[in-house]
């Protein structure tokens, strides 16, 4: 009797935990072109992969309602610069060394990016994507 109640509590618990977790996504995004997190629960912001090697990936995270007037010098003229509007971004560069392994895939799972908002980006290490694409696993926050 003292067995089953534990059981019974076990999986009263496991319901719990699985109704506040949030279902990852697995999109396919052509490397250079990026993708936009607002519907996943990230804020304003968007995510531009520049390179994937075998071993590391360069990435940007752009802020899109940050945004930076810079100063562009044209080259070959004595005076010729303007300025230019743009998000704020962020370089990051993650080497393809460690990671973690997803257990139903059995794919290596390396983490790009994490908003303040709890929504994580995991690049999903996979030769089954057409070439110039990357998959991507998105989790977005609890309780959304």
């Amino acid at each position: 009797m003292r067995f089953l109640r534990m059981v019974v509590v076990v999986l009263n618990f496991g319901l719990i935990l699985s109704a506040n977790a949030a279902e990852p996504i697995t999109v396919d995004v052509r490397a250079a072109e990026g993708i936009n997190l607002k519907p996943y629960g990230a804020g304003n912001l968007s995510l531009f992969i520049e390179s994937d090697t075998d071993l590391e990936l360069r990435l940007y995270v752009a802020d899109l309602d940050d945004i930076v007037t810079i100063t562009v010098r044209l080259q070959g003229t004595s005076n010729g610069s303007y300025l230019q509007r743009r998000p704020r971004r962020k370089f990051f560069v993650v080497p393809k060394v460690s990671g973690e392994i997803d257990a139903l895939s059995g794919k290596h799972l390396f983490l790009l990016f994490e908003s303040p908002e709890g929504c994580r980006v995991q690049y999903v290490d996979t030769i089954a994507v057409a070439q110039g694409f990357v998959r991507l696993r998105i989790t977005p926050p609890k309780g959304s």
